[in-house]
Protein backbone atom coordinates (compact mmCIF):
# COMPACT_ATOMS: atom_id res chain seq x y z
CA UNK A 1 0.00 0.00 0.00
CA UNK A 2 2.84 2.35 0.86
CA UNK A 3 4.38 1.88 -2.59
CA UNK A 4 1.10 2.61 -4.33
CA UNK A 5 0.79 5.88 -2.36
CA UNK A 6 4.31 6.81 -3.28
CA UNK A 7 3.52 6.04 -6.90
CA UNK A 8 0.32 8.14 -6.70
CA UNK A 9 2.34 11.00 -5.17
CA UNK A 10 5.07 10.66 -7.81
CA UNK A 11 2.48 10.49 -10.63
CA UNK A 12 0.72 13.54 -9.25
CA UNK A 13 -2.57 11.69 -8.83
CA UNK A 14 -2.56 12.52 -5.11
CA UNK A 15 -0.97 15.31 -3.15
CA UNK A 16 1.01 14.72 0.04
CA UNK A 17 -1.87 16.23 2.07
CA UNK A 18 -4.39 13.89 0.43
CA UNK A 19 -2.20 10.91 1.17
CA UNK A 20 -1.89 11.99 4.82
CA UNK A 21 -5.70 12.33 5.03
CA UNK A 22 -6.10 8.87 3.51
CA UNK A 23 -3.50 7.46 5.92
CA UNK A 24 -5.34 8.99 8.92
CA UNK A 25 -8.66 7.64 7.62
CA UNK A 26 -7.08 4.24 7.12
CA UNK A 27 -5.62 4.29 10.65
CA UNK A 28 -8.98 5.39 12.03
CA UNK A 29 -10.80 2.64 10.12
CA UNK A 30 -8.25 0.06 11.27
CA UNK A 31 -8.74 1.19 14.88
CA UNK A 32 -12.51 1.04 14.45
CA UNK A 33 -12.22 -2.41 12.91
CA UNK A 34 -10.04 -3.58 15.80
CA UNK A 35 -12.57 -2.16 18.28
CA UNK A 36 -15.39 -3.98 16.47
CA UNK A 37 -13.37 -7.20 16.52
CA UNK A 38 -12.84 -6.81 20.28
CA UNK A 39 -16.55 -6.16 20.86
CA UNK A 40 -17.40 -9.18 18.73
CA UNK A 41 -15.01 -11.36 20.74
CA UNK A 42 -16.54 -10.07 23.99
CA UNK A 43 -20.07 -10.63 22.68
CA UNK A 44 -19.14 -14.11 21.56
CA UNK A 45 -17.71 -14.83 25.02
CA UNK A 46 -20.90 -13.56 26.67
CA UNK A 47 -23.00 -15.61 24.26
CA UNK A 48 -20.98 -18.75 24.99
CA UNK A 49 -21.32 -18.14 28.73
CA UNK A 50 -25.09 -17.66 28.43
CA UNK A 51 -25.36 -20.69 26.15
CA UNK A 52 -23.44 -22.85 28.64
CA UNK A 53 -25.67 -21.62 31.49
CA UNK A 54 -28.82 -22.29 29.46
CA UNK A 55 -27.58 -25.78 28.60
CA UNK A 56 -26.79 -26.43 32.26
CA UNK A 57 -30.21 -25.11 33.33
CA UNK A 58 -31.94 -27.18 30.64
CA UNK A 59 -30.07 -30.31 31.78
CA UNK A 60 -31.07 -29.66 35.40
CA UNK A 61 -34.70 -29.17 34.37
CA UNK A 62 -34.65 -32.35 32.27
CA UNK A 63 -33.01 -34.31 35.10
CA UNK A 64 -35.61 -32.99 37.55
CA UNK A 65 -38.48 -33.86 35.22
CA UNK A 66 -37.06 -37.34 34.62
CA UNK A 67 -36.74 -37.89 38.38
CA UNK A 68 -40.30 -36.65 38.94
CA UNK A 69 -41.56 -38.87 36.13
CA UNK A 70 -39.78 -41.91 37.60
CA UNK A 71 -41.27 -41.14 41.01
CA UNK A 72 -44.75 -40.70 39.52
CA UNK A 73 -44.42 -43.97 37.59
CA UNK A 74 -43.29 -45.73 40.77
CA UNK A 75 -46.23 -44.27 42.71
CA UNK A 76 -48.61 -45.24 39.90
CA UNK A 77 -47.26 -48.77 39.94
CA UNK A 78 -47.64 -48.96 43.73
CA UNK A 79 -51.20 -47.61 43.49
CA UNK A 80 -52.01 -50.14 40.78
CA UNK A 81 -50.77 -52.86 43.13
CA UNK A 82 -52.86 -51.46 45.97
CA UNK A 83 -55.89 -51.23 43.69
CA UNK A 84 -55.45 -54.85 42.66
CA UNK A 85 -55.23 -55.87 46.34
CA UNK A 86 -58.40 -53.89 47.11
CA UNK A 87 -60.19 -55.52 44.17
CA UNK A 88 -59.13 -58.96 45.40
CA UNK A 89 -60.28 -58.09 48.93
CA UNK A 90 -63.65 -56.87 47.64
CA UNK A 91 -64.05 -59.98 45.50
CA UNK A 92 -63.29 -62.18 48.51
CA UNK A 93 -65.57 -60.11 50.75
CA UNK A 94 -68.36 -60.24 48.16
CA UNK A 95 -67.98 -64.02 47.91
CA UNK A 96 -68.04 -64.34 51.72
CA UNK A 97 -71.10 -62.10 52.00
CA UNK A 98 -72.87 -64.00 49.22
CA UNK A 99 -72.10 -67.29 50.95
CA UNK A 100 -73.28 -65.92 54.31
CA UNK A 101 -76.47 -64.57 52.70
CA UNK A 102 -77.16 -68.00 51.21
CA UNK A 103 -76.64 -69.57 54.65
CA UNK A 104 -79.04 -67.05 56.19
CA UNK A 105 -81.59 -67.72 53.41
CA UNK A 106 -81.37 -71.45 54.17
CA UNK A 107 -81.74 -70.79 57.90
CA UNK A 108 -84.73 -68.55 57.24
CA UNK A 109 -86.32 -71.22 55.03
CA UNK A 110 -85.70 -73.81 57.74
CA UNK A 111 -87.14 -71.53 60.42
CA UNK A 112 -90.20 -70.83 58.25
CA UNK A 113 -90.69 -74.56 57.78
CA UNK A 114 -90.34 -75.13 61.53
CA UNK A 115 -92.77 -72.29 62.20
CA UNK A 116 -95.36 -73.78 59.81
CA UNK A 117 -94.90 -77.16 61.44
CA UNK A 118 -95.35 -75.64 64.91
CA UNK A 119 -98.41 -73.69 63.75
CA UNK A 120 -99.83 -76.89 62.25
CA UNK A 121 -99.39 -78.79 65.53
CA UNK A 122 -100.96 -75.91 67.45
CA UNK A 123 -103.90 -75.87 65.11
CA UNK A 124 -104.41 -79.64 65.56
Amino acid sequence: VKNSWQEALADGRLSKGEIQILQRERSSLEAELESMKQKLVESLGEFETREAKLKKDAKEIIDDLEARLAKAESERSAMAGELEAVKEYHTAADAALTSRAEEIDLQCASLKQQLRAANSRIAD
